[in-house]
C-alpha cells in the first residue's frame, strides 16, 4: 500500500506545475497586450494631437480671410522675419489692423491700429507653428503653407471671392 500512495503524490505535483505554468503564461499573455495597448495609445493620442494642431491653424487662417473678404481689405507682408497675412478693417473711422503670424513657435494673431507701435512677441498666441508662409498668388488667390511643431506641412490655396 506504501506504494500505491507514493504514486498518488506525483500525479498532484504534475497538476500543481501544470496550472502554474498555465497561470504564469496567462499572465505574460496579459501583460504583452496592455503594454502593447498603451504604446499603441500613445501614438495615436501624438498623431491625434499633431492633426488637430494642423487642422485648426488652418481653419482658424481661412476662417479669418473669409471672414475679412472684401476687396483690398487683405494683403501680404514681411513681419520681421516672417510673412504675416494682414487684414484692414475700419471702425468709427479708424483703419485697424489684425496680423497673422507666427513667431517664436507659435500662429500668432494681433489686432492694433494702424498707427500703434508694436513688436511680434506682443502678439496672442493661437496654436503652436514652426513656420508659417503667405502669398498671394493673385489678387484674389492666397497661397498658405504650414509647417507644424512636428515638422509636418500642410499647404492651400484660400480665394477671396470678393475679388470676382
Amino acid at each position: 500500500m506504501n506504494n500505491s500512495s507514493h504514486k498518488k503524490i506525483k500525479p498532484r505535483s504534475f497538476d500543481v506545475i501544470f496550472t502554474l505554468l498555465l497561470f504564469c503564461l496567462f499572465t505574460f499573455t496579459v501583460m504583452t497586450t496592455l503594454i502593447s495597448g498603451v504604446s499603441v495609445y500613445k501614438n495615436t493620442e501624438e498623431l491625434m494631437l499633431s492633426r488637430y494642431e494642423e487642422r485648426t491653424a488652418l481653419a482658424y487662417i481661412i476662417t479669418k480671410v473669409h471672414n475679412y473678404d472684401i476687396q483690398g481689405n487683405i494683403t501680404v507682408k514681411k513681419f520681421g522675419d516672417t510673412d504675416a497675412l494682414i487684414f484692414t478693417e475700419t471702425i468709427g473711422g479708424i483703419d485697424y489692423l489684425t496680423y497673422i503670424y507666427c513667431h517664436e513657435g507659435w500662429l500668432r494673431e494681433l489686432f492694433i491700429d494702424e498707427f500703434a507701435e508694436f513688436e511680434a512677441h506682443m502678439g496672442e498666441n493661437i496654436v503652436e507653428a514652426e513656420k508659417l508662409n503667405f502669398t498671394m498668388k493673385t489678387s484674389d488667390l492666397v497661397y498658405i503653407r504650414y509647417e507644424s511643431d512636428g515638422g509636418k506641412v500642410c499647404e492651400t490655396h484660400v480665394n477671396i471671392r470678393s475679388g470676382r
